[in-house]
Protein backbone atom coordinates (compact mmCIF):
# COMPACT_ATOMS: atom_id res chain seq x y z
CA UNK A 1 0.00 0.00 0.00
CA UNK A 2 1.32 3.22 -0.98
CA UNK A 3 1.82 5.95 1.58
CA UNK A 4 -0.07 8.77 1.01
CA UNK A 5 1.04 12.63 1.57
CA UNK A 6 0.40 15.67 0.26
CA UNK A 7 3.82 16.69 -0.73
CA UNK A 8 6.31 14.52 -1.37
CA UNK A 9 9.77 15.83 -1.33
CA UNK A 10 12.12 14.29 -3.52
CA UNK A 11 16.72 14.76 -3.11
CA UNK A 12 19.23 13.58 -4.92
CA UNK A 13 22.13 13.73 -3.30
CA UNK A 14 25.71 12.85 -5.02
CA UNK A 15 28.97 13.12 -2.70
CA UNK A 16 31.87 11.69 -5.15
CA UNK A 17 34.29 15.36 -4.91
CA UNK A 18 35.71 16.24 -2.10
CA UNK A 19 33.91 13.51 -0.07
CA UNK A 20 35.33 14.37 3.57
CA UNK A 21 34.53 17.67 3.96
CA UNK A 22 31.13 17.15 1.83
CA UNK A 23 30.29 13.98 4.21
CA UNK A 24 30.71 15.86 7.20
CA UNK A 25 28.11 18.26 6.14
CA UNK A 26 25.76 16.42 4.51
CA UNK A 27 25.72 13.91 7.95
CA UNK A 28 24.79 17.20 9.61
CA UNK A 29 21.88 18.18 7.50
CA UNK A 30 20.67 14.17 7.64
CA UNK A 31 20.86 14.66 11.61
CA UNK A 32 19.08 17.51 11.92
CA UNK A 33 16.13 16.40 9.29
CA UNK A 34 15.72 12.91 11.34
CA UNK A 35 15.16 15.52 14.30
CA UNK A 36 12.05 17.32 12.94
CA UNK A 37 8.71 16.03 14.19
CA UNK A 38 6.89 13.95 12.18
CA UNK A 39 4.08 15.32 9.72
CA UNK A 40 1.29 13.41 7.74
CA UNK A 41 1.53 15.55 4.95
CA UNK A 42 5.01 15.55 4.02
CA UNK A 43 7.58 12.50 3.13
CA UNK A 44 10.51 12.93 2.47
CA UNK A 45 12.35 10.02 -0.13
CA UNK A 46 15.31 10.18 -2.63
CA UNK A 47 18.61 8.64 -3.38
CA UNK A 48 21.90 9.05 -2.31
CA UNK A 49 25.35 8.38 -4.47
CA UNK A 50 28.28 8.54 -2.53
CA UNK A 51 31.87 6.75 -2.33
CA UNK A 52 31.63 6.96 1.39
CA UNK A 53 29.33 5.27 3.61
CA UNK A 54 29.60 7.85 6.69
CA UNK A 55 28.99 6.55 10.37
CA UNK A 56 25.37 8.43 10.43
CA UNK A 57 24.48 6.66 7.49
CA UNK A 58 25.52 3.11 8.60
CA UNK A 59 24.01 3.70 12.18
CA UNK A 60 20.32 4.83 10.39
CA UNK A 61 20.32 2.24 7.15
CA UNK A 62 17.52 -0.27 8.54
CA UNK A 63 19.78 -2.70 6.23
CA UNK A 64 23.05 -2.61 4.75
CA UNK A 65 23.87 -1.37 1.23
CA UNK A 66 26.69 -3.51 -0.36
CA UNK A 67 28.19 -1.14 -3.47
CA UNK A 68 29.93 -3.65 -5.77
CA UNK A 69 31.86 -0.06 -7.15
CA UNK A 70 33.45 2.50 -5.87
CA UNK A 71 30.10 4.63 -5.61
CA UNK A 72 27.15 3.57 -3.17
CA UNK A 73 24.07 4.19 -5.04
CA UNK A 74 20.86 3.83 -2.72
CA UNK A 75 16.65 4.86 -2.53
CA UNK A 76 15.55 5.43 0.46
CA UNK A 77 12.89 7.37 2.48
CA UNK A 78 14.14 9.45 5.31
CA UNK A 79 11.74 8.26 8.82
CA UNK A 80 11.86 12.12 10.05
CA UNK A 81 10.26 12.26 13.39
CA UNK A 82 10.64 8.21 14.34
CA UNK A 83 11.59 6.95 17.41
CA UNK A 84 15.60 7.10 17.87
CA UNK A 85 15.63 3.56 18.72
CA UNK A 86 14.80 2.62 15.57
CA UNK A 87 16.60 2.66 12.46
CA UNK A 88 15.34 5.87 10.58
CA UNK A 89 17.03 5.94 7.04
CA UNK A 90 14.64 3.34 5.05
CA UNK A 91 16.25 1.75 2.13
CA UNK A 92 13.43 1.31 -0.80
CA UNK A 93 16.39 0.18 -3.48
CA UNK A 94 19.74 -0.19 -4.12
CA UNK A 95 20.74 0.41 -7.54
CA UNK A 96 24.03 -0.91 -9.89
CA UNK A 97 27.03 0.93 -8.47
CA UNK A 98 29.03 2.12 -11.71
CA UNK A 99 28.51 5.55 -11.66
CA UNK A 100 26.94 8.03 -9.91
CA UNK A 101 23.72 10.27 -10.57
CA UNK A 102 24.48 11.50 -14.72
CA UNK A 103 22.58 8.66 -16.71
CA UNK A 104 19.22 9.88 -17.21
CA UNK A 105 18.39 6.40 -17.38
CA UNK A 106 19.67 6.25 -13.66
CA UNK A 107 17.78 9.34 -12.60
CA UNK A 108 14.13 8.00 -14.52
CA UNK A 109 14.27 4.81 -12.99
CA UNK A 110 14.71 6.63 -9.25
CA UNK A 111 11.45 8.72 -10.03
CA UNK A 112 9.58 5.86 -10.70
CA UNK A 113 10.68 3.66 -7.95
CA UNK A 114 9.68 6.58 -5.60
CA UNK A 115 6.11 6.69 -7.77
CA UNK A 116 5.84 3.12 -6.72
CA UNK A 117 5.97 3.89 -2.92
CA UNK A 118 4.15 7.44 -2.49
CA UNK A 119 0.69 8.64 -3.27
CA UNK A 120 0.83 12.20 -3.71
CA UNK A 121 -0.26 15.62 -4.60
CA UNK A 122 2.65 17.86 -4.85
CA UNK A 123 6.22 16.95 -5.14
CA UNK A 124 9.02 19.40 -4.49
CA UNK A 125 12.49 17.92 -6.22
CA UNK A 126 15.65 19.11 -4.64
CA UNK A 127 19.27 18.68 -5.40
CA UNK A 128 22.57 18.32 -3.71
CA UNK A 129 25.91 18.48 -4.98
CA UNK A 130 28.06 20.54 -6.78
CA UNK A 131 26.63 22.77 -9.64
CA UNK A 132 28.50 24.32 -13.47
CA UNK A 133 25.94 26.54 -15.05
CA UNK A 134 23.76 23.82 -16.90
CA UNK A 135 24.26 20.66 -15.23
CA UNK A 136 24.69 19.27 -12.01
CA UNK A 137 26.78 16.02 -10.51
CA UNK A 138 29.96 15.93 -12.50
CA UNK A 139 31.01 12.18 -12.92
CA UNK A 140 33.20 11.00 -9.64
CA UNK A 141 36.29 10.72 -11.75
CA UNK A 142 35.89 14.29 -13.53
CA UNK A 143 36.59 17.39 -11.24
CA UNK A 144 33.47 19.86 -10.96
CA UNK A 145 33.96 22.76 -13.43
CA UNK A 146 31.54 25.55 -14.41
CA UNK A 147 30.95 25.71 -18.05
CA UNK A 148 31.69 29.17 -19.22
CA UNK A 149 33.41 30.31 -22.17
CA UNK A 150 34.85 33.41 -19.87
CA UNK A 151 38.11 31.72 -19.54
CA UNK A 152 38.77 31.63 -23.15
CA UNK A 153 39.21 35.73 -23.55
CA UNK A 154 42.11 37.04 -22.24
CA UNK A 155 43.24 40.41 -22.44
CA UNK A 156 46.48 41.24 -24.00
CA UNK A 157 49.24 42.76 -22.10
CA UNK A 158 49.63 46.06 -22.87
CA UNK A 159 52.53 47.11 -24.70
CA UNK A 160 54.24 50.68 -25.33
CA UNK A 161 54.17 50.73 -29.00
CA UNK A 162 53.56 53.22 -31.68
CA UNK A 163 50.34 53.17 -32.67
CA UNK A 164 49.03 50.74 -35.05
CA UNK A 165 47.95 51.90 -38.66
CA UNK A 166 44.59 51.64 -39.14
CA UNK A 167 43.29 48.60 -40.99
CA UNK A 168 39.86 48.09 -43.13
CA UNK A 169 36.91 46.33 -40.84
CA UNK A 170 36.64 42.44 -41.87
CA UNK A 171 33.30 41.61 -42.33
CA UNK A 172 32.19 38.54 -40.42
CA UNK A 173 29.65 36.20 -41.64
CA UNK A 174 27.06 34.03 -39.44
CA UNK A 175 29.16 31.12 -40.55
CA UNK A 176 32.34 32.40 -39.73
CA UNK A 177 31.13 33.17 -35.82
CA UNK A 178 29.58 30.03 -35.79
CA UNK A 179 32.28 28.01 -37.03
CA UNK A 180 34.99 30.10 -33.86
CA UNK A 181 32.23 29.41 -31.79
CA UNK A 182 32.50 25.96 -31.73
CA UNK A 183 36.28 26.08 -32.31
CA UNK A 184 36.08 27.62 -28.32
CA UNK A 185 33.67 25.08 -26.92
CA UNK A 186 35.16 21.52 -28.45
CA UNK A 187 35.90 20.63 -24.66
CA UNK A 188 33.11 22.72 -22.41
CA UNK A 189 30.25 20.53 -23.44
CA UNK A 190 28.27 19.91 -20.00
CA UNK A 191 28.97 16.73 -18.14
CA UNK A 192 26.84 15.17 -16.00
CA UNK A 193 23.31 15.51 -15.68
CA UNK A 194 21.89 18.18 -17.66
CA UNK A 195 19.19 20.32 -17.59
CA UNK A 196 17.93 18.75 -20.66
CA UNK A 197 18.60 14.98 -19.34
CA UNK A 198 16.47 16.36 -15.54
CA UNK A 199 13.71 17.83 -18.09
CA UNK A 200 13.32 14.76 -19.91
CA UNK A 201 13.00 12.73 -16.29
CA UNK A 202 10.64 14.38 -15.04
CA UNK A 203 8.87 14.50 -17.94
CA UNK A 204 8.36 10.87 -18.38
CA UNK A 205 7.77 10.34 -14.67
CA UNK A 206 5.99 12.87 -12.87
CA UNK A 207 4.87 14.81 -15.17
CA UNK A 208 5.73 17.98 -14.00
CA UNK A 209 6.75 18.94 -10.25
CA UNK A 210 5.64 21.74 -8.51
CA UNK A 211 9.09 23.57 -7.05
CA UNK A 212 12.93 22.38 -7.92
CA UNK A 213 15.52 23.67 -5.27
CA UNK A 214 19.01 23.14 -5.91
CA UNK A 215 21.82 23.28 -3.64
CA UNK A 216 24.58 23.36 -6.19
CA UNK A 217 26.18 26.12 -7.14
CA UNK A 218 25.42 28.80 -10.18
CA UNK A 219 22.15 27.08 -11.52
CA UNK A 220 19.76 29.96 -11.57
CA UNK A 221 20.64 30.66 -15.39
CA UNK A 222 18.36 31.52 -17.61
CA UNK A 223 19.01 28.89 -19.74
CA UNK A 224 18.45 26.24 -16.65
CA UNK A 225 15.07 28.19 -15.92
CA UNK A 226 14.37 28.60 -19.72
CA UNK A 227 14.92 24.20 -20.53
CA UNK A 228 12.79 23.71 -17.01
CA UNK A 229 10.15 25.77 -17.50
CA UNK A 230 7.35 22.78 -18.76
CA UNK A 231 8.53 20.55 -15.76
CA UNK A 232 8.02 22.99 -12.78
CA UNK A 233 6.60 26.28 -11.78
CA UNK A 234 9.34 27.40 -9.54
CA UNK A 235 13.03 27.53 -9.91
CA UNK A 236 14.93 27.89 -6.21
CA UNK A 237 18.93 28.05 -7.21
CA UNK A 238 22.01 30.12 -6.29
CA UNK A 239 23.03 32.30 -8.58
CA UNK A 240 26.41 32.42 -7.19
CA UNK A 241 28.66 29.69 -5.22
CA UNK A 242 26.17 27.88 -2.60
CA UNK A 243 28.17 26.82 0.45
CA UNK A 244 26.89 23.73 2.70
CA UNK A 245 27.22 25.65 5.99
CA UNK A 246 25.09 28.96 4.27
CA UNK A 247 21.85 26.86 4.44
CA UNK A 248 19.72 25.25 7.12
CA UNK A 249 16.95 22.90 6.62
CA UNK A 250 15.42 23.21 9.55
CA UNK A 251 14.38 27.18 9.25
CA UNK A 252 13.13 25.37 5.62
CA UNK A 253 10.87 22.36 6.93
CA UNK A 254 9.72 23.94 9.98
CA UNK A 255 8.20 27.09 8.07
CA UNK A 256 6.93 23.78 5.75
CA UNK A 257 5.33 22.04 8.29
CA UNK A 258 4.01 25.14 10.04
CA UNK A 259 1.13 25.29 7.05
CA UNK A 260 0.74 22.06 7.34
CA UNK A 261 -1.80 20.85 5.05
CA UNK A 262 -2.85 23.88 3.35
CA UNK A 263 1.02 24.37 2.20
CA UNK A 264 1.09 25.91 -1.38
CA UNK A 265 4.39 26.09 -3.89
CA UNK A 266 4.80 29.63 -3.47
CA UNK A 267 5.47 29.05 0.81
CA UNK A 268 7.66 25.95 0.05
CA UNK A 269 9.63 28.76 -2.17
CA UNK A 270 9.73 31.32 0.79
CA UNK A 271 10.65 28.89 3.30
CA UNK A 272 13.63 27.54 1.25
CA UNK A 273 14.93 31.17 1.14
CA UNK A 274 14.34 31.69 4.05
CA UNK A 275 16.71 28.97 5.20
CA UNK A 276 19.75 30.86 3.56
CA UNK A 277 18.77 34.37 4.93
CA UNK A 278 17.77 33.24 8.47
CA UNK A 279 21.09 31.12 8.55
CA UNK A 280 23.94 32.31 11.47
CA UNK A 281 26.50 32.33 8.75
CA UNK A 282 29.71 33.10 8.45
CA UNK A 283 30.64 36.19 6.26
CA UNK A 284 32.33 35.09 3.66
CA UNK A 285 29.46 32.35 3.08
CA UNK A 286 26.67 35.50 2.98
CA UNK A 287 28.64 37.44 0.89
CA UNK A 288 29.31 34.75 -1.54
CA UNK A 289 25.76 33.34 -1.57
CA UNK A 290 22.71 34.47 -3.71
CA UNK A 291 19.63 32.89 -3.87
CA UNK A 292 16.41 33.18 -5.85
CA UNK A 293 13.33 31.65 -6.30
CA UNK A 294 11.72 32.18 -10.02
CA UNK A 295 8.55 31.84 -11.17
CA UNK A 296 9.87 29.78 -15.07
CA UNK A 297 5.88 30.57 -16.41
CA UNK A 298 7.29 34.27 -17.82
CA UNK A 299 10.78 32.67 -19.07
CA UNK A 300 8.98 32.33 -22.52
CA UNK A 301 7.81 36.12 -22.92
CA UNK A 302 11.37 37.47 -21.34
CA UNK A 303 13.23 35.02 -24.31
CA UNK A 304 11.20 36.86 -26.87
CA UNK A 305 12.49 40.21 -25.51
CA UNK A 306 16.03 38.94 -25.35
CA UNK A 307 15.69 38.53 -28.61
CA UNK A 308 14.02 41.53 -29.79
CA UNK A 309 16.89 43.33 -27.83
CA UNK A 310 19.53 41.00 -29.94
CA UNK A 311 18.03 41.66 -33.05
CA UNK A 312 17.82 45.27 -32.58
CA UNK A 313 21.49 45.53 -31.67
CA UNK A 314 22.75 43.72 -35.27
CA UNK A 315 20.48 45.89 -37.22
Amino acid sequence: MKHRVKWLVVFLIQNVHEVEEDTQFMDTALRELMELEAHPSIAIAGCISTTSLSQTLVVELDKAVLGKGRVFNFVVEILFGADKSKKRVRVLEELPSVSGLQDLATVTGIFNTLRGYFDYEHVLLTTLDHGSGFAIFDPPDAPPRLHSLAHRYKLKKHRAAHPAKAKKPQKRTVAAFRAAVLRSTKDAEPCGLTMDKLHQAIKSTFGKVDVIFMRNCFMQTFDTGYTLREVTRYLVAFESLMWFPAFDYVIWFNAMQAKGAGLSPDQVVTGAIRGLTRTRMQERYRTDSAVFGNELSFYPQLNEMMNKIGRAQSE
